[in-house]
């Protein structure tokens, strides 16, 4: 019996890298066209990530991965690096620059990432909603291609590569803990620790702008589970630790990140102008996470800065899941309905039901009430008086907390068909032709018009990883001889790329300064020589300026003090700064170093005590150690 389950594990697991290995060689068919495109260029919004994955890497290159850049004299001429919202110095992708280029890196973390998104929602369909195994490869694989993440990547929307994640940390969330006993409450931990560690990847990877959205999109897993089985107690528990956790190992960067946002808050922008029909706004759901949407821009997509309309482009709608499960839900309806007229499900679990439902209305609606049109001031007060809400200037985003529930409630209600065999991997099988044809037929010719030149970042890396150059910033410059056919929020495409010449821009591209940088302060800075004084200041920003102030006895934007030499030589040759760090941020850098060690001296106990159990582990584990 124990031989037959071993070959029956290994067939499983040889179809699983198999479908997983094909689904990935399409991708690459896919989307691979695009790093770099038809011109050999890359998305407008890379003119933000390459040179700071670059900056990165230079200050790797001195310093080591283990020693925080908090600040950087790559931009601006000086600003808050580690406290920047949209840093991920400590992620995968600056891990991989070590070994590969930044473009290079980019692409091979969105192929890592696009499998990691594939297996946690091959093991959420399969382990936690107990799905056959072939609907849990095809919801899988039109996860993995979901449009949102695909097509924020081509365009440079970096930071939300972490978004593939979310499966994953919902399977840890809802998976069957053990019988009860001490191995459960472990078990419990484990789980919690392990979606935390999820979480605090995204906030490491730059992805808080999805903060919210993601929460929303576990949430809704959550509730869909809770009407599955009746069972939701052990999930609020464990996302609940799992939250507190996260926040404990992101402590110091998000404690970072809101002293430097705290000089520069977002919420003096009016909230953005939805779409002006309820009806249309559902449409706008329903085409673009299933369809494409091609037309959708003529629903009013704009929002206002000002007086100044802008148009969303169209990879602000893109989210298809394709055409797949809406074909699923026909005949899942049909054995639903029927089901239902005969009585077979029964109302024994009625309020759980009631209140996941009722979690799911809620959170639906808020993302259709998000999209609407705020016309009503007395909505608009509202919105701009809850806190990160009111700093929103795009509410599309808030539909990728879809996408996952998209593709499983039609996969989970089909599996109530109980095909098996032959049967259902035939179905499988048109499923992912349909899905492959739909992805592959669809017009992306648009994204080979992105325009941003990389060529400068790639042979900057070279020099400095074949030891021919030491990174420093030498001067200040303009972008005169940038590309300003090509502008993103006031700044040339390819204007941050200075630093490979040694030089940082006067004006950088900066979203937390506000869209063409009204909020920047640009005070004294000019082109010229890094150290050039002036009226007792160096031509160089004091970095701790903009998130400490008070400590550093300075304001937003001031320069360093030609009594500061010595600090102002080691922040533009990339090495640490002496400066004035309140206790608060104290607190926190020890608060997240205490739980990255407790958490992962509780997984070497608990993979100790799988090998070597101690006395009644076995007892109380039931299948843990599976």
């Amino acid at each position: 019996m124990n031989r037959e389950w071993r070959g029956v594990a290994v067939k499983d697991a040889a179809v699983f890298v198999l479908t997983a290995t094909v689904s990935l060689l399409f991708y690459d068919i896919v989307y691979g066209g695009f790093y770099p495109n038809l011109h050999g260029r890359l998305g407008m919004d890379y003119t933000y990530f390459l040179p700071r994955l670059l900056d990165g890497y230079y200050w790797y290159s001195i310093n080591g991965l283990w020693e925080t850049p908090w600040f950087t004299p790559s931009f601006c001429g000086g600003l808050p690096f580690f406290g920047n919202p949209q840093s991920m110095y400590h992620s995968v992708p600056q891990v991989l620059t070590i070994f590969v280029d930044p473009v290079n890196s980019v692409y091979y973390t969105i192929l890592f990432f696009a499998f990691a998104g594939f297996c946690g929602f091959y093991l959420l369909l399969k382990d936690v909603f107990l799905v056959n195994r072939p609907l849990a490869y095809l919801g899988a694989a039109l996860f993995m291609f979901n449009g949102f993440y695909a097509h924020r990547m081509i365009v440079g929307h970096f930071a939300f590569h972490a978004y593939q994640l979310l499966p994953l940390a919902c399977y840890y969330l809802l998976r069957p803990l053990p019988e009860p006993g001490h191995g459960r409450k472990r078990r419990y931990v484990l789980d919690s620790a392990a979606a935390a560690w999820v979480f605090a990847i995204m906030i490491y990877s730059g992805m808080l702008e999805l903060g919210l959205p993601v929460g929303a999109a576990v949430t809704l897993i959550g509730a869909l589970y809770g009407i599955y089985t009746g069972k939701t107690r052990e999930f609020w528990g464990r996302f609940v630790l799992s939250w507190i956790i996260a926040l404990i190992l992101g402590a110091a960067r998000l404690s970072a990140t809101l002293a430097f946002m705290a000089q520069f808050q977002r919420d003096y922008y009016d909230l953005p102008a939805g779409i002006a029909s309820p009806l249309k706004v559902v449409w706008l759901i329903v085409q673009i996470l299933y369809v494409w949407p091609e037309k959708m821009l003529m629903y009013g997509a704009h929002f206002m800065i000002g007086s100044k309309k802008l148009v969303y482009g169209v990879h602000y709608y893109e989210y298809s899941v394709t055409i797949v499960p809406l074909l699923l839900l026909i005949p899942a309806g049909w054995v639903l309905a029927r089901d239902l007229a005969q009585g077979k499900i029964h109302g024994a679990r009625k309020l759980s039901v009631a209140l996941n439902i009722g979690v799911i209305v809620f959170i639906i609606s808020l993302i259709m009430s998000l999209l609407y049109s705020f016309d009503n001031p007395m909505f608009g007060r509202v919105m701009k008086s809850i806190p990160i809400i009111k700093s929103y200037t795009n509410f599309v985003c808030w539909v990728s907390a879809l996408v996952p529930i998209a593709i499983l409630a039609p996969i989970v209600l089909f599996h109530r068909l109980r095909l098996a065999g032959v049967a259902l991997w035939a179905v499988m099988a048109v499923c992912l032709t349909i899905a492959a044809a739909q992805i592959w037929a669809y017009d992306r010719n648009s994204y080979n018009d992105q325009h941003y030149n990389f060529d400068k970042i790639i042979a900057a890396y070279d020099r400095v990883k074949s030891g021919n150059t030491n990174p420093s910033i030498d001067r200040i410059v303009d972008q005169s001889a940038a590309d300003w056919g090509h502008v993103m929020n006031g700044v040339p495409l390819g204007g941050d790329d200075g630093l490979v010449e040694k030089a940082s821009p006067m004006i950088c591209y900066e979203p937390i300064f506000g869209y063409s940088l009204f909020r920047y302060p640009a005070g004294r800075i000019k082109v010229g020589s890094a150290m050039d004084e002036s009226d007792g200041f160096f031509n160089l920003k004091n970095p701790a300026c903009y998130a400490y102030p008070s400590e550093n006895v300075c304001r937003p934007g001031d320069h360093f003090r030609v009594d500061q030499q010595e600090m102002a030589e080691r922040f533009r040759s990339y090495k640490p700064i002496d400066f004035q760090m309140p206790l608060r941020q104290k607190v926190a850098n020890w608060i997240s170093l205490a739980g990255l060690v407790t958490t992962i001296l509780f997984l070497f106990y608990y993979i100790n005590n799988l090998i070597f159990p101690i006395k009644g582990w076995r007892k109380h584990e039931g299948g843990e150690s599976s």
